[in-house]
């Protein structure tokens, strides 16, 4: 799984891990960055529309005012 927030990738094995408890993507970095080029080569190939930043997003203002801390 490649989480596209910030690109960190997941790799489980199922035979072994069905409840996904073990991330073996850093124990397993080839195996890992192996499936990801897989998988952005079969993106491009389909043209798979990617996410892209949203740069108009503004910081939330808290309720009531200014700053923060109570009254």
């Amino acid at each position: 799984m490649e989480y596209m927030e910030d690109k960190h990738l997941e790799l489980y094995n199922l035979r072994d891990d069905i409840g996904e408890k073990k991330n073996l993507a850093t124990v397993r970095a080839d195996k890992a960055q192996d499936l990801q080029a897989r998988l952005h080569a079969w993106q491009t190939s389909i043209h798979a529309p990617m996410p892209t930043a949203n740069t108009d997003v503004k910081p939330a203002v808290p309720a009531g005012g200014k700053g923060k801390g109570r009254r």
